[in-house]
């Protein structure tokens, strides 16, 4: 079987996963818990007693260490787009010669974009791009000790910067572009997920100036409140939430 993605395609089917990793963040079994240090595992049996298992081996971790992969994609997917939006305007200017045989890296891809759009990003969310190298790095070589609190948010901070640049840059919203898979059709679970990603995260930075670009460039547009992600985005035009695609409740925009 072919195996065939372009780099526009490859930037959102890596979205896609790292969405489906930050659901998986609640695959843990409360019966079940996991000593670090240790590496082992204390769960209840069937009958209620307890047991404990230690292995040199491998011990598969809980759940919410799938933030781990959440993260790496979110920043995968960030780079692949920004080379996506430097190819679109220069072919060659993603390679680090003209025999095209490398591509360049993250930070060179950051400094380009600024030079083609240099008001596509405020100043936290350039912030937020340069320092996701780092992060990428910290997280696939060295050991880490946070708490999975801290890393949702970084995953939502980092998810709220690729919504930002994909409407943007691409005219995407991303509730609405994974609503629908033509291959198995409506696709709600992957809308139900980004959802709860862009849940309480009213003081990001992207988030804010996704509804303002959106109040920009539809001024006629009446924006109520989203019974979905809590947020003031639902546009009474397209009668759904620009940010997560919840549909206008009727009950709000009869009262609002």
């Amino acid at each position: 079987m072919e195996f065939r993605l372009n780099l526009k395609q490859n930037a959102f089917h890596t979205l896609h996963r790292a969405i489906l990793e930050f659901r998986s963040r609640n695959d843990t079994e409360e019966t079940v818990q996991f000593d670090h240090d240790d590496h082992s595992l204390t769960f209840l049996r069937a009958d209620g007693t307890k047991g404990f298992y230690l292995d040199e081996g491998y011990t598969h971790p809980p759940g919410y260490y799938n933030l781990k992969f959440c993260i790496l994609g979110l920043i995968q997917t960030l780079e692949l787009l920004l080379k996506e939006a430097l190819r679109a305007e220069n072919p060659n200017s993603i390679f680090t010669d003209s025999s095209h045989t490398k591509t360049i890296s993250l930070s060179s891809a950051v400094k380009k974009i600024q030079d083609v759009m240099p008001n596509l990003f405020n100043e936290a969310q350039l912030s937020a791009v340069i320092q996701a190298k780092e992060l990428r790095n910290t997280i696939e070589h060295y050991e880490v000790r946070w708490t999975s609190e801290a890393l949702e948010r970084i995953a939502k901070y980092l998810f709220s910067v690729i919504m930002h640049f994909c409407y943007s840059v691409f005219n995407i919203r991303l509730a609405e572009y994974y609503a629908f898979d033509a291959r198995i059709g409506t696709s709600s679970e992957i809308v139900d997920i980004i959802r709860d990603l862009v849940q309480n995260t009213d003081n990001m930075p992207s988030q804010v100036s996704l509804l303002s670009q959106w109040s920009r460039q539809n001024p006629e547009d009446r924006m109520l409140f989203c019974i979905g992600c809590g947020h003031q985005s639902c546009s009474s035009t397209l009668k759904k939430c620009i940010l997560c695609g919840e549909e206008l409740s009727p009950l709000i925009e009869q009262f609002q």
